[in-house]
């Protein structure tokens, strides 16, 4: 079973219903701080409110059908949302928490904890923690790769993390595709 095949097995309705709550606006209503016809940004949980250094918002792409599990799906056709998320994102986070865009990074994780394409904006000072080398991609390279190649996600081998204990990593290791280490 590869990583596609695994995605399409998860059950997206309820796994992800929260998500569509939060997208169509009958969920966490009072964390929104943005919205256009792309993407809603939204306040993460673990922002403490009032602490800037704290800052964590998710941008949850509108499109659901076809659906974008992961920067696998996208290509040169999602340029305006990826475009759209970074200038209106960046935008909001100043305006709305005077936080310039040189203090915030802003990443995808892949794999990521749940499917449904979203992009971390988070304050430099949290970066040690929700920043997880061989999971975060920062949405600037996936904008360039793709500017470069408009199906780099398609072809392009990427080195990931993946945890332990895990559907994926059961997956991985079961069909050879990940080496798990002996314990002595």
């Amino acid at each position: 079973m590869s990583r596609k095949q695994y995605i399409e097995t998860i059950n997206h309705k309820e796994e992800n219903s929260w998500i569509y709550n939060v997208l169509d606006g009958t969920k966490e209503k009072e964390l929104q701080v943005y919205r256009d016809e792309f993407f809603m940004l939204g306040k993460d949980w673990q922002y403490n409110e009032g602490d800037v250094e704290t800052l964590h918002l998710l941008a949850l792409p509108r499109q659901l059908d076809p659906p974008l599990y992961t920067i696998r799906e996208l290509n040169q056709s999602h340029l305006p949302l990826l475009y759209s998320i970074r200038d209106n994102s960046y935008a909001t986070i100043e305006k709305d928490f005077g936080v310039p865009r040189s203090e915030i990074r802003a990443f995808f994780h892949y794999h990521p904890t749940y499917y449904h394409l979203h992009v971390h904006f988070i304050h430099v000072k949290m970066t040690s923690k929700p920043i997880q080398v061989g999971r975060a991609i920062f949405l600037n390279d996936v904008i360039q790769n793709i500017e470069l190649a408009g199906d780099y996600y398609q072809k392009a081998k990427l080195l990931t993390e993946i945890k332990e204990n895990t559907k994926l990593f059961d997956i991985f290791v079961k069909n050879d595709m990940l080496k798990v280490r002996e314990e002595k």
